[in-house]
């Protein structure tokens, strides 16, 4: 008696490596919108994080402290995508010196943009109220359908919500 043997014919083969094909093609796209989604996600929470700091940080030392566009995380800027540093700015003179430096932040990456109708600081007092308010906007290639919004409201409250890109 003979036995036959065992194993795969090429036509299975070859149908199993078609529907595997089809279940990785029909899941990137969707893998893709999961990474942007958790991505844009990770990058709000990053600058909440920051201006909950900030707050907690004025409250608890008694001391102004700032959020700012920070490119080289030594100097304030105007331009938010390329991160942001937190201090406490004992002296009251809105510079980073040594030893106030606090946290600093990455910048926005992932083709992600970040729009703010705040010039380059959002400073809070030791009351916890800010210096001032505004609104982040956080958008990707997907519009206004995932845009995020941060908003600081004066009286230091944080708050996100759906974003409008333009």
């Amino acid at each position: 008696m003979t036995g036959r043997n065992k194993g795969f014919t090429l036509i299975e083969l070859m149908v199993t490596i078609a529907i595997a094909a089809i279940l990785v093609t029909a899941g990137v796209p969707a893998f893709n919108q999961f990474v942007q989604e958790n991505r844009m996600a990770a990058q709000v929470n990053s600058l909440v994080h920051a201006l909950n700091i900030a707050r907690s940080e004025a409250v608890s030392e008694n001391t102004t402290t700032v959020v700012c566009a920070s490119s080289d995380q030594v100097n304030c800027t105007t331009d938010w995508n390329k991160g942001w540093i937190v201090f406490a700015d004992k002296d009251g003179d809105g510079k980073v010196e040594s030893g106030e430096l606090l946290h600093v932040f990455p910048a926005i990456d992932g083709g992600n943009t970040l729009t703010t109708t705040v010039a380059t600081s959002i400073g809070y007092e030791p009351s916890g109220l800010s210096t001032t308010s505004g609104t982040f906007t956080l958008c990707d290639g997907g519009g206004d359908v995932a845009a995020r919004a941060v908003i600081v409201s004066p009286a230091g409250a944080i708050r996100t919500a759906a974003g409008t890109c333009s």
